[in-house]
């Protein structure tokens, strides 16, 4: 499968900024897939903001690493665009600093 984008490692500083990540045209698992699977757990932060996300199993699949051994922390998730994917716009189990001002393509808010 595809991701748009993928963070298997713990990060800091990592800023997603203006980016559009489209797997709607593939078999695509996620169109921005943050799961630090490798480790270590890291304080962050992440920013993921301003972009269009669209496509896959989940447009964004934000969870922890390793069935729950790492965790990225600090993350933000604003203002981006969530479009259709196959179970829904995302699927995140961990700790959301901000999430605000996400939407779907037709306008609709997508919360938590």
């Amino acid at each position: 499968h595809a991701d748009g984008g993928q963070v298997q490692f713990g990060v800091t500083n990592l800023v997603v900024r203006r980016s559009t990540f489209d797997v709607s045209t593939c078999d695509g698992n996620a169109a921005l897939f943050v799961a630090p699977d490798q480790g270590p757990s890291t304080p962050g932060p992440v920013l993921v903001e301003g972009c269009r996300l669209l496509g896959g199993n989940y447009a964004l699949y934000c969870v922890d690493g390793n069935n729950g051994q790492y965790l990225i922390g600090g993350i933000t998730i604003r203002d981006n665009i969530l479009g259709k994917a196959t179970y829904g716009t995302h699927n995140v189990n961990v700790p959301i600093v901000d999430w605000s001002g996400n939407r779907t393509l037709d306008g609709r808010v997508v919360t938590l």
